[in-house]
């Protein structure tokens, strides 16, 4: 068995000298006519039998792409400013601006919370799929309450409320008549959103949006079965708060609900 593992990482060494010494020669004059059929309209290398069956991605200039039994050998394209459209470009700054907002929150929430989901995608995949419907087009938050913060699979609170108090924000909320006495012990932490004027993400360019500041994730020892908080709020601007709960030994979290205040 060892002997036969050992000529199969001999065939793979032998089948990348190969690719490499075919790409070189692509580079330089084309493939053999033996292996290709050429496709003026695409200039794609169309190959129906050969090395390249094996390999699939990028090679140098080269892309390879097997699909069914055919595999496809292309240059790589090349883009510029004008080959985009304008709405093209536009869903490219709503991606990056989602991005920038994504990075904001990698330490505080991704890693700790978004990353315990199960499934294969990523924590921060996951949070940029779940924030890029709150993005307009041109990269601003167009709607706080469809943003989110936390997800997981504790139960989310229910019913909430806020009440604005000198220096002080009142919070309820009620609990699933079905949720276990060992989740009243939850902890409550919170997201926080004023109006102001910000860069998404230090933006390079400067350019300042105005636009809804975050803040947090605050975190409390506030117990979910005390179905009540007072948050502080000196300054009289918080305009919204994201609500969520944390396991005390902070390996399950709950969906955030977002109120008004």
């Amino acid at each position: 068995m060892f002997s036969a593992f050992i000529r199969h990482l001999f065939r793979i060494f032998i089948w990348r000298i190969c690719v490499k010494y075919i790409v070189n020669i692509w580079s330089r004059s084309g493939f053999d006519q033996a292996f290709i059929q050429l496709n003026p309209s695409y200039f794609m290398a169309k190959i129906r039998n050969g090395l390249l069956g094996m390999i699939s991605g990028k090679l140098g200039s080269m892309v390879v792409v097997t699909r069914g039994t055919t595999t496809y050998v292309r240059s790589v394209p090349k883009y510029t400013d004008q080959s985009w459209s304008e709405k093209q470009l536009q869903l490219r700054q709503r991606f990056k601006a989602v991005s920038l907002f994504s990075q904001e929150h990698k330490r505080g929430l991704i890693w700790p919370i978004w990353n315990l989901a199960p499934g294969k995608a990523s924590g921060y995949h996951r949070f940029v799929g779940a924030n890029i419907g709150a993005f307009d087009l041109d990269g601003r938050v167009k709607d706080r309450a469809l943003v989110r913060f936390s997800d997981g699979t504790l139960p989310a609170p229910i019913r909430v409320k806020a009440e604005r108090l000198p220096g002080e924000i009142r919070i309820t909320w009620e609990n699933e008549a079905t949720l276990p006495r060992t989740r009243l012990s939850d902890q409550l932490w919170y997201m926080a959103v004023a109006d102001g004027e910000t860069t998404p993400g230090g933006d390079a360019s400067g350019t300042i949006l105005t636009g809804p500041v975050f803040t947090g994730p605050h975190k409390t020892t506030i117990q979910r079965g005390t179905k009540e908080a007072v948050i502080p709020d000196a300054d009289g601007q918080t305009r919204g708060l994201y609500l969520f709960f944390a396991a005390a030994d902070r390996k399950a979290f709950s969906p955030d609900r977002y109120v008004e205040v």
